[in-house]
């Protein structure tokens, strides 16, 4: 999937993109989205697999728009 540039992006100012990331309790992978229209941000979601709680942080390319996460275990 090529990404978008956020300023590809018109209309709604709520814009989700898909990415996939990977649990890291149980490895699966699976998709979540990502409001890119906030900027970087940071929050907890569950595994869609093993339900497991998760701290993403959402960084956001400056040049492509393209959502980055990277995730860890939350306690």
């Amino acid at each position: 999937m090529t990404p978008l540039r956020i300023s590809q992006i018109t209309g709604d100012r709520n814009v989700e993109l898909p990415v996939e990331v990977q649990c890291p309790f149980c490895g699966e992978w699976f998709t979540t989205f990502v409001d890119v229209s906030t900027g970087a941000q940071s929050y907890t979601e569950d595994c869609q697999v093993c339900c497991r709680a998760i701290d993403m942080v959402v960084s956001i390319n400056p040049r492509t728009g393209a959502p980055r996460i990277a995730t860890r275990r939350a306690y």
